[in-house]
């Protein structure tokens, strides 16, 4: 009829959402309340007391607060109730419109309409409106195709430069390759040597390839791209694609290491050379060294394939002319989304984190020798002071045992340094996703949410790592820390959500302490805030019909088996989580859930 009407639809939401129908009420001119039959049946409790909590008690005693044209609309069955709800008593003095009859019902609204102060708003007004605000859109979609079409150029450069800096990825990790099949090679035939003079040849035959290694490192170093300086209008082009300059420059920096890193792996093998080729665990920490390298290139090919798939197809002209050349890097589709080369990247550190391990307990297994080591030749210095005169030939020993001992405690230390660089790369990884889960309050509460369970899968990350790895970086109560910081914020911009949020922080605490396994379904409503049978806000639900229940998939299809089957949850009781094993009664109230952990 040409008015302007907010109808209020949302009636399975809570908290946040209904605050906001204050503002609404406070902007309007008229109130409608469209009263059906036993429309205000909810206002009171079943003993008579009012309910303060219902919403349409609460919405018009606001209305009346604010001295708005209240406009009852009676619809068919419905009659005042005897006595009417405490503080709706004067509701039922308003002027009402009866509409309970179809064939009288135009009548009835044009009646409405003559109750209202609203005035109907101008079609031409409307249509001018219209214009405008389309008008404005086809300027800014105009300009954003501009600004585009200006950034194409821009993104065929940096495509260029960052091919050029793959290319320079590529080629040290050729020379890596190779580097392997020699040291391969020697290794081989070094322990099957015989003779003393044949060892040493092979010594200094992979010394030599290891000098003719670092030198080819070195010049390719000389060819590493000048870092690319991005200026704040390119950066605004570039965003126009989805492209940070932050991911563009951070790439130019990380080429270089990876040049570095491949010196760094010469050099350990030519410690390992030149003090005792034999060792087996530090062989180990030599092929774990090269490990790290596969997937490092493997984790850099598949970040640049992730910048290159939000740059125009015409930017790629660089990437084709230098890709076919590529064939050492690992097979990854060309043109997949993004999310699946980021996917990607997250895979290779998983596996680079898993070496790091694995190197950390080599480097404490051999400072263990070295420990033992020194506490033998204590013991042989404490002999030789007793027996000096004797005892020629064992001082010979001891000063060579001091050698050997010593040049292992200078491997160990330099494995130890090589491995706080990878302990600090997991440990900046670990940073990028604390800065990608904070809350922000201009961020929608599904969005929020989902910053917190992809925060708990992180937590369950670190937990199978410290079981499967002691010396794992990230630890779970540093994890659980900044998880319930994320839920604190939470919490800070949804404060109904109180009850829910402190069942959840103790559920994680005793995730980590091993009391309960990841997964779950997290009761956060009720629908109409209807009081379930069974089950309480906060609860949360880890197995149904004697299935482990991880997420929503998993809890329906374990209730569709049967409804009113068995169900355990976890259920906050004087401060502590306890555990409940109950038989589902049966209820039509509809229950809100939100899962716990990302899956």
């Amino acid at each position: 009829m040409g008015y302007s009407v907010f109808f209020d639809m949302e009636s399975l939401r809570s908290g946040k959402f209904n605050n906001q129908l204050y503002n609404v009420i406070d902007q309007c001119s008229d109130f409608v309340v469209v009263l059906p039959s036993d429309g205000l049946g909810r206002c009171n409790n079943e003993d008579g007391t009012p309910n303060m909590e219902d919403w349409v008690r609460k919405e018009v005693t606001y209305a009346m607060s604010k001295n708005k044209n209240i406009v009852p609309v009676l619809l068919s069955g419905f009659e005042w109730p005897n006595p009417m709800p405490s503080g709706l008593e004067e509701l039922k003095n308003y002027q009402a419109v009866t509409a309970n009859s179809n064939e009288y019902f135009d009548m009835a609204m044009q009646r409405l309409a003559g109750y209202l102060k609203s005035k109907k708003r101008s079609r031409v007004k409307l249509r001018k409106t219209l214009a405008i605000i389309i008008a404005i859109m086809v300027f800014f979609a105009a300009l954003f195709c501009l600004l585009r079409a200006i950034g194409r150029p821009l993104c065929k450069d940096v495509a260029a430069y960052l091919a050029s800096d793959e290319q320079i990825v590529h080629e040290t990790y050729e020379n890596v390759l190779e580097l392997r099949e020699d040291w391969d090679r020697y290794w081989d035939y070094r322990t099957t040597a015989v003779t003393n003079m044949r060892r040493a040849e092979l010594d200094n035959e992979m010394l030599n390839k290891l000098s003719y290694f670092e030198k080819s490192n070195g010049e390719i170093r000389k060819r590493i791209p000048p870092m690319i300086k991005i200026t704040p209008w390119q950066t605004l082009l570039l965003g126009l694609y989805g492209t940070l300059s932050l991911e563009i420059e951070t790439d130019s920096l990380m080429t270089s290491s990876y040049v570095d890193d491949a010196d760094s792996l010469s050099s350990l093998i030519r410690q390992m050379i030149e003090s005792d080729p034999r060792s087996a665990s530090l062989k180990k920490m030599i092929q774990l060294s090269f490990n790290l390298y596969d997937n490092s290139a493997g984790s850099s090919y598949a970040s640049y394939l992730g910048m290159l798939s939000r740059f125009p197809s015409s930017a790629r002209e660089a990437h084709e002319d230098l890709s076919k050349y590529w064939v050492h890097f690992p097979a990854i589709p060309q043109t997949a989304s993004y999310s699946h080369y980021k996917q990607l990247v997250e895979d290779y550190i998983k596996k680079i984190e898993h070496d790091v391990g694995e190197m950390k307990r080599l480097v404490n297994a051999d400072g263990q020798n070295v420990d033992e080591l020194s506490i033998r030749l204590d013991s042989l210095e404490a002999m030789t002071q007793q027996v000096e005169q004797t005892k020629t030939n064992r001082d010979q020993d001891i000063a060579i045992l001091k050698e050997r001992v010593e040049t292992k405690r200078q491997l160990v230390e330099s494995m130890k340094a090589e491995l706080s660089e990878e302990e600090q790369k997991v440990v900046d990884v670990y940073e990028q996703l604390k800065v990608k889960t904070k809350i922000e309050a201009s961020e929608g509460e599904g969005y929020q949410w989902g910053k917190i369970i992809r925060m708990a899968k992180m937590l369950s990350t670190s937990i199978k790592n410290a079981q499967n790895n002691s010396y794992a970086v990230i630890k779970p109560q540093m994890v659980l820390s900044d998880l319930n910081e994320r839920l604190d914020d939470y919490m800070k911009y949804h404060p109904e959500a109180a009850t829910y949020v402190k069942s959840l922080k103790a559920y994680y605490a005793g995730v980590v302490k091993g009391q309960y396994p990841m997964g779950g379904q997290l009761i956060v409503a009720f629908k109409d805030n209807a009081e379930h049978p069974l089950y309480r806000i906060g609860d949360i639900i880890i197995v149904r019909n004697g299935h482990k229940i991880t997420d929503n998939n998993s809890l329906t299809a374990a209730t569709n088996e049967n409804k009113q089957g068995t169900v355990g949850f976890l259920r906050m009781q004087s401060g502590t989580l306890v555990r409940h094993n109950e038989t589902v009664p049966p209820t039509n109230v509809l229950v809100g859930y939100m899962e716990v952990c990302e899956y």
